[in-house]
């Protein structure tokens, strides 16, 4: 309170003012420019006195660091709509590029983007110097803008201005990487290096640029330099001994690996990590080489090794291979809860259920594993459609362990499989009370229970709101603009919503079926096809996409081709109404 006491008395209207004595006779104070009446000295004249200093460069500076203050405590707050009008005080007060760029970035994450693309294009027209202004206007054109382009011409302007930005290097090597531009990646690497050389980030990057181009020689200095900046980081170390590797140091390498799996064998984020970086190099095949030549050099069996080639065989899809692994380990570990949940997850990967079911239940009560082999238990029931005893299992883990969201979301979809979908919707409406921080994810799971439900108009609205809080969740953007599709509506802004989806996610398979069943909905059938192929090719076992595409075939008279697509469509995973609405369409064809 005494804290808004203090910035009402501050900012009283000027006019206001004149009533105060400001300084000389009492006999020449001026109201409205008439002479004020003689009137007796008290002993609250001082009070009544407003020094000049209130208005003064410094005092309107301090004011607005009052303003801004009070607008970061609301972002930290996750308030950005109420930090907006707090932050356009504090410019008013004290224009300068920092506050404006603040307002900009306030005004974007409360989800007016439209606004800040206008406000931060006048930005850079008043602060043509600011670096940290470019950087954000390239940003805001990524987001709300079909220019990449453009947006590079900012950034690149950015790092121009202030050669020490690193998030603006950071920005444009993703999108060089993005469109397989490795030279370019490269180029900018280098620059960000000379610039920063401690940036880890920096030096990171460009040795996996190497690793990606197959130039290995050059990868091995930048690696080294990200390692011995930051030892300790896994990922980095697993850079570094990969890089060896490739460079026929392998003793090396293996002194890495056992720094890693030392205290923790099957650490499976950083063996995900590992197999991403493999990926990234485009040959699992030669990855799984690679370790068979590690495990070959030494006589004793080191697990963190055998653990990458079981994660790198699931990878390519060799189950079996990678089963009996895991299997072998958590027999030669027997101690080992980890290794036995491990193997229990392999024989998952073979559709074992009843045994990976036995392996789950025979973890013990008191092991850190105990609670994920119960989810994964229940998933399997669910898989199985034994939805009683998954949901069993769910209650009773939802009564000890209330905090933990995944259960909320699996209780949810379980009672979805069973067409219940009020009780979906009652789950995440619970789930929404107790993790506000994920009040998206959950907010997007009710709206798509609302559509199970055919509460269409409440979906929509609820999905509105995901997009309102969170501009950028790709999935929410997708899923209604692919509602408008559906139903031949707002079709422009279908189109909008998901190609703001794909500038997040290029590569979606869903979004890519979503934007050509726009051009469908158009009778721009030539428009569809081609995107329909491509997101078929990322999802090949998706029967919506392949009933898409049939659809886009029979429009365009290819009726050789429809049949095939809409009886493969059958075959595939389908919702119950999905697989009616396709067999309508089998049957008509005959």
């Amino acid at each position: 309170m005494r804290f808004l006491f203090v910035i009402c008395f501050i900012f009283l209207d000027i006019s206001a003012c004149k009533l105060f004595r400001l300084g000389g006779s009492d006999k020449d104070q001026m109201l409205d420019g008439e002479t004020l009446p003689d009137m007796p000295a008290t002993e609250t004249d001082e009070l009544t006195a407003v020094p000049s200093s209130l208005w003064s460069p410094f005092q309107r500076k301090s004011n607005a660091g009052y303003y801004f203050l009070t607008s970061e405590y609301m972002l930290l707050g996750g308030n950005p709509k109420k930090a907006v009008p707090l932050l356009e005080a504090a410019y008013a007060l004290d224009p300068n590029p920092f506050l404006g760029g603040r307002l900009v970035a306030a005004k974007a994450a409360s989800g007016g983007e439209g606004e800040a693309l206008l406000d931060i294009r006048k930005m850079v027209l008043l602060y043509p110097k600011s670096a940290n202004l470019r950087f954000l206007f390239g940003q805001l054109l990524l987001n709300l803008s079909d220019s990449q382009e453009d947006a590079e011409k900012q950034l690149e302007k950015s790092i121009e201005l202030d050669p020490t930005l690193e998030a603006g290097y950071l920005v444009l090597i993703d999108l060089h990487q993005r469109d397989k531009k490795f030279d370019k990646a490269i180029v900018i690497s280098k620059d960000l290096v000379k610039a920063l050389p401690k940036s880890i980030a920096g030096w990171t990057i460009l040795s996996r640029l190497y690793l990606v181009t197959r130039d290995k020689k050059k990868a091995l200095e930048p690696a080294r330099r990200a390692y011995q900046m930051q030892s300790s980081n896994p990922e980095l170390v697993l850079v570094y001994a990969l890089t060896l590797e490739l460079n026929g140091k392998s003793k090396e390498a293996v002194h890495l690996y056992e720094q890693l799996y030392r205290l923790d064998p099957s650490n499976e984020e950083l063996i995900g990590r590992m197999v991403a970086l493999y990926r990234d190099l485009g040959d699992l095949k030669d990855a799984l080489n690679l370790l068979d030549e590690l495990n070959n050099s030494s006589k004793t069996t080191k697990i963190g090794v055998e653990m990458q080639r079981a994660f790198i065989l699931w990878e390519l899809k060799r189950f079996k291979e990678a089963s009996s692994i895991l299997d072998r380990l958590a027999t030669e570990y027997p101690d080992s809860d980890r290794l036995h949940y491990m193997s229990a997850l392999g024989q998952e990967k073979l559709e074992q259920y009843e045994k990976a079911l036995e392996i789950y239940k025979n973890i013990p009560e008191n092991s850190q594993f105990k609670i994920h082999a119960q989810v994964r238990s229940a998933g399997i029931l669910q898989h199985l459609k034994r939805y009683n005893d998954a949901t069993a299992i769910i209650e009773t883990l939802l009564e000890d362990n209330s905090q933990n969201a995944d259960l909320y979301v699996m209780a949810a979809s379980v009672y979805s499989d069973q067409e219940k979908y009020a009780n979906s919707i009652e789950i995440v409406t619970v789930a929404l009370s107790k993790f506000p921080d994920q009040r998206p994810r959950f907010l997007f799971l009710k709206g798509v229970y609302q559509e199970k439900a055919q509460d269409r108009d409440g979906c929509i609205k609820t999905i509105q709101e995901v997009i309102k809080i969170a501009p950028n969740n790709p999935d929410a953007l997708n899923y209604l603009g692919y509602l408008y599709a559906e139903a031949a509506e707002n079709l422009e802004e279908a189109e909008s919503l998901i190609k703001r989806a794909l500038k997040l996610r290029p590569d979606n398979g869903f979004y890519l079926d979503s934007l050509a069943w726009v051009y469908y909905q158009r009778k721009e059938y030539l428009k569809a096809l081609p995107l329909l192929e491509q997101a078929l090719k990322r999802e090949p076992e998706e029967g919506v996409v392949m009933e898409h595409l049939g659809d886009v075939h029979k429009a365009l008279g290819h009726d050789d081709k429809v049949r095939k697509l809409y009886e493969a469509a059958l075959k595939c995973k389908l919702e119950k109404r999905d697989r009616v609405r396709i067999e309508e369409k089998t049957k008509k064809l005959k």
